[in-house]
């Protein structure tokens, strides 16, 4: 005490953020960084649990059933905006969030090295460019991810913030969007391109500012595949049919795989993309059966007779360009599912 007058106490700085309590920091931390490593920096519900059942999602305390509380709490912040529609429940990172993420420092996640979200849309795009175009050029277009640090050259680790875990990470989500073709698990998971790989590597934005060499091979491949892109945009003429379609056979090819897929993949929706369909009847009976003036009237007819629904897709940013043009187009919309019809459908 100071002349009568009680001496002051001396106040701890804080140690972390205020707005989020110390214990539940990492796991915090872990959530914003998925979203900002997602394309868009938006993640579906049900993409954001499967992120969550990982090692290093329970090395931060993390669990599937954790994952509406704390986005919950990171909504009420102003840095995740949750948007719910009849169907399904997306997380999309903010600006305020993309902030506070910022002033969290660079410490790695427990458990594993930091992934690094692109700096801007255009990285982005020259990430994905550049990842499809390393699974190209190796040996019969296999690429291990325990050789995935290879693979990252100077250009991919100064100019496109690509570090190991970053190219693990990304070369997941491409698998997850039918791109890659995934084999084996955890590091001895080896990835090769699709088909759609193919044609987004075609069509893929590189930047014009760097050279990239190639062997051969690699080349070759490239231009095989473009090739057949250009396939898929040439005006056929009927006399070019090997042999006219059955159309019964073409319907029963595309229920088939509508049942299929929707008890392997789609159980939790109830909704099958129509671009899986496609390629589940293109790998069936060949290019001519999945092409629009083949496949799409069966569909529409499908749905006349009541076997199922046709759903449209509400945010077109959540799909490729190639998913897009795989679907159906309708009346000022897109159609994207296809829904088993529990009741007869509206004509």
């Amino acid at each position: 005490m100071q002349d009568g007058h009680p001496t002051p106490q001396a106040t701890a700085l804080p140690t972390h953020p205020p707005d989020y309590p110390a214990d539940d920091q990492p796991r915090l931390t872990f959530l914003l960084q998925l979203l900002a490593a997602a394309p868009n920096q938006r993640l579906t519900q049900g993409d954001l649990k499967r992120k969550l059942r990982t090692r290093a999602a329970e090395s931060c305390g993390l669990a599937p059933e954790s994952a509406g509380p704390l986005s919950a709490r990171c909504e009420s912040l102003g840095h995740v905006r949750i948007e719910q529609t009849r169907r399904t429940v997306t997380y999309t990172l903010t600006d305020v969030g993309v902030a506070h993420l910022g002033t969290l420092g660079a410490t790695p996640l427990p458990g594993r090295a930091k992934i690094i979200p692109p700096a801007n849309d255009q990285i982005r795009a020259y990430r994905t460019a550049y990842l499809l175009l390393e699974v190209l050029k190796t040996t019969e277009e296999l690429l291990a991810e325990a050789e995935a640090s290879d693979h990252l050259n100077n250009y991919a680790r100064d100019k496109l913030d690509l570090n190991v875990a970053t190219a693990r990470h990304l070369w997941k989500e491409l698998a997850d969007q039918g791109l890659l073709a995934r084999s084996g698990d955890g590091r001895i998971g080896r990835y090769s391109l699709t088909s759609a790989g193919r044609i987004k590597l075609v069509n893929a934005e590189f930047d014009s500012g760097h050279e990239f060499r190639m062997k051969g091979d690699a080349l070759a491949a490239l231009l095989e595949a473009a090739r057949e892109v250009g396939k898929q945009f040439a005006v056929q003429s009927p006399e070019s049919d090997d042999k006219p379609l059955d159309p019964a056979h073409l319907e029963r090819a595309i229920l088939v795989a509508f049942e299929e897929l929707l008890r392997e993949r789609h159980t939790v929706t109830g909704m099958v993309p129509i671009h899986e369909v496609r390629t589940e009847v293109r790998r069936q009976l060949g290019d001519q059966a999945a092409k629009h003036n083949s496949f799409d009237p069966v569909v529409l007819r499908l749905r006349q007779t009541s076997q199922f629904r046709l759903v449209p897709i509400t945010d077109q940013s959540m799909a490729s360009t190639d998913q897009l043009q795989a679907s159906i187009p309708g009346m000022g919309e897109t159609l994207f599912y296809l829904e088993a019809a529990h009741e007869p459908a509206a004509r």
